[in-house]
């Protein structure tokens, strides 16, 4: 099983001193509502002004604007990072951070939840069907 963390992730700690920052999100609600808690909580803690770019677009373009300095960070998964983004199999932020280093990047801030994802089925049919795991669908494939 694999456990994806939402965090953001960072251009440069200048970048969220300055008088405005912008927060950027990619194109699904998640994405906007946790984008939004941070430009909330940065207005209202902050001697910043966040600015939330709702919707950019998908991994890469976010990403390429995280780059680019035209966002300074966005809610991102463990595993996009180290799959999407830097194309190897990292999830932990140790990892994560020690290939984004060299981009000038840094992932952090864990939010403390993860999206693991199950199954769900009526147990009769799992019974009838002697569906424990999901290795046994592969029984199953109609």
């Amino acid at each position: 099983m694999r456990w994806f963390a939402l965090l953001a992730i960072f251009w440069s700690f200048p970048a969220l001193c300055a008088p405005d920052f912008t927060i950027g999100s990619k194109r699904f609600t998640e994405s906007y509502i946790l984008a939004e808690i941070v430009k909330q909580v940065a207005d209202q803690t902050a001697e910043t002004r966040a600015i939330h770019r709702q919707g950019l677009g998908n991994t890469g373009i976010v990403f390429a604007a995280l780059k680019g300095g035209s966002i300074a960070l966005y809610p991102e998964y463990t595993g996009t990072i180290g799959q999407e983004v830097l194309k190897q199999n990292l999830t932990d932020l140790k990892g994560l951070n020690r290939e984004l280093a060299p981009l000038g990047l840094a992932a952090g801030i864990p939010l403390g939840f993860n999206n693991t994802y199950a199954f769900a089925m009526r147990d009769e049919q799992a019974e009838r069907l002697g569906i424990r795991t999901v290795s046994d669908l592969a029984r199953h494939p109609q």
